[in-house]
């Protein structure tokens, strides 16, 4: 039994907890209570009456800066031991970590293999390595369903029928809890990112800043692409911690002209400021830009890429940021991206290895679009 005491120098998640903002309401038999929609998932939040009886202090983004070192704590929803009965080496050794990886067929297939346990085992062991606690003790509870019982339970709302995931706070037996539903009729390996999205979304919604804040249509575009942003930095974040146990290179792509145009056509800016673009381009311009990043930039630029503690560093510092303060920090940022676009290209670029074979699923092609 792996628990918290024996690994005293476990790193532990650096953020206050906090509340986002209430966009409508919905009611269901798990007692959930209030939506909160997110590009390609939802975020169904709970704690709406908590931010409007806490209004947040706002900063300036000049003032901004990563909360001091004696606070960057947080403690678990739950009072319980920290246990995990196996972990990603453990996983590694017996050999399932490398059977899951080299899955082929769906996760979940109807009157055929069920893999999905073995999914939610390695997200488990990821999810404690990466922040030091167990996604129970977070009360994160995952459930990974056919497309037809997707389709039946997920909220009538338009994106979201499209959606093969969405995350969402509800109330069960333990008090506030959080649950990640996945349609998983997909490839198992996708399937696992799915789980580690959904949990990225999942902790902005607990620990970001409590706040009263209203933005305008524009900014709301913005922090719709910046908490995609953040969704995706913690999926990269797990997904390169489990990159330490396997063979495979998450970040070593096919150089082909197909490659290249997807780098040049996804990491630059429309005139509209799509929030698919902000999504990618504020992790690179933050870590070029930002002086409290100076230690991510120089690990970016010796090593093309961020280490998970890095990575993971990022994503707590863009959830500590107030949400009223976001968009006046993002558009700052993009207005120098004419200046470091050429060297974002040149560090994706570096990743793109002549002769190679990607394995898809495992590495997709966003992965060529994150630090």
């Amino acid at each position: 039994m792996r628990n918290r005491a024996a690994k005293s120098q476990k790193r532990k998640v650096g953020l206050a907890l906090g509340g986002g903002v209430a966009r409508g309401l919905a009611h269901s038999a798990v007692s959930i209570v209030l939506f909160r929609v997110i590009p390609s998932i939802l975020v169904i939040s709970a704690l709406a009456a908590t931010s409007a009886a806490c209004g947040g202090r706002a900063t300036s983004v000049e003032e901004h800066k990563p909360p001091a070192k004696e606070e960057q704590k947080l403690e678990p929803t739950q009072e319980q031991p920290t246990t995990i009965p196996y972990t990603l080496q453990d996983l590694k050794e017996s050999g399932e970590l490398d059977t899951l990886l080299s899955i082929e067929e769906n996760a979940l297939n109807p009157g055929g293999n069920d893999h999905t346990e073995l999914v939610k085992k390695v997200f488990e062991a990821s999810y404690y390595e990466v922040t030091g606690y167990t996604s129970e003790e977070h009360n994160i509870s995952i459930e990974i369903i056919t497309e037809e019982a997707y389709k039946a339970r997920v909220p009538d709302i338009p994106h979201l029928k499209n959606s093969s995931a969405f995350s969402f706070t509800l109330v069960n037996e333990k008090g506030a809890g959080y649950g990640v539903l996945l349609q998983g009729e997909g490839p198992t390996a996708q399937v696992l990112r799915g789980v580690a999205h959904e949990a990225g979304h999942i902790r902005e919604v607990i620990f970001k800043e409590k706040e009263r804040y209203e933005p305008d249509l524009i900014c709301k575009d913005i922090l719709y692409g910046f908490s995609e942003g953040i969704a995706r930095q913690f999926e990269s974040t797990i997904m390169r911690k489990i990159q330490e146990y396997i063979d495979i290179n998450l970040l070593e792509f096919v150089d082909s002209g197909t490659n290249r145009s997807y780098i040049e056509n996804k990491l630059k800016l429309d005139e509209n400021r799509g929030r698919e673009k902000i999504t990618y381009l504020i992790s690179w311009l933050a870590i070029l830009d930002d002086p409290e990043l100076k230690d991510l930039k120089r690990e970016l630029e010796t090593n093309k890429m961020l280490s998970v503690e890095q990575l993971l560093k990022l994503n707590d510092y863009f959830i500590s940021i107030p949400e009223r303060d976001r968009c006046d920090y993002i558009n700052d940022r993009l207005s120098k991206l004419n200046m470091y676009l050429p060297r974002i290209h040149e560090i994706a670029k570096s990743r793109l290895i002549p002769d190679m074979y990607g394995k898809d699923g495992l590495n997709p092609r966003a992965g060529l679009l994150l630090p």
